[in-house]
C-alpha cells in the first residue's frame, strides 16, 4: 500500500506541473494527458484485486509514475530554457 501511495504521490505532483503548464500555455495535449494518466493509474490498481496481482499491478503503477515524472521534467526543462532565452 505504501508503494502504491508513493506512485500516486509522484503521479499527482507531476500531473499538477503538467496541468498548470498546459492551462497556462493552452496546450490541449497536456490538459488531456493529466486525467488520462490518472484514469490509467486508477484502473491499474484494480489488478491488485486478483490473487497475486500486486506482483503485476504495483510495478506497472511505478512505471506509470516514472513516465509521468519524466514528462513533467521535460516540461520544466522546456520552460526553463524558454525563460533563459527571453532574458538573453
Amino acid at each position: 500500500a505504501a508503494i502504491i501511495a508513493l506512485g500516486f504521490l509522484v503521479i499527482h505532483t507531476s500531473s499538477m506541473i503538467i496541468a498548470f503548464n498546459g492551462y497556462g500555455e493552452r496546450k490541449k495535449r497536456d490538459q488531456i494527458f493529466v486525467p488520462v494518466v490518472h484514469l490509467i493509474a486508477a484502473v491499474m490498481t484494480l489488478i491488485n484485486l486478483v490473487p497475486g496481482g500486486c506482483l503485476v499491478g504495483t510495478p506497472l503503477l511505478c512505471v506509470t509514475a516514472a513516465m509521468t515524472l519524466y514528462y513533467s521534467w521535460q516540461v520544466v526543462g522546456q520552460r526553463i530554457t524558454e525563460h533563459q532565452h527571453r532574458q538573453s
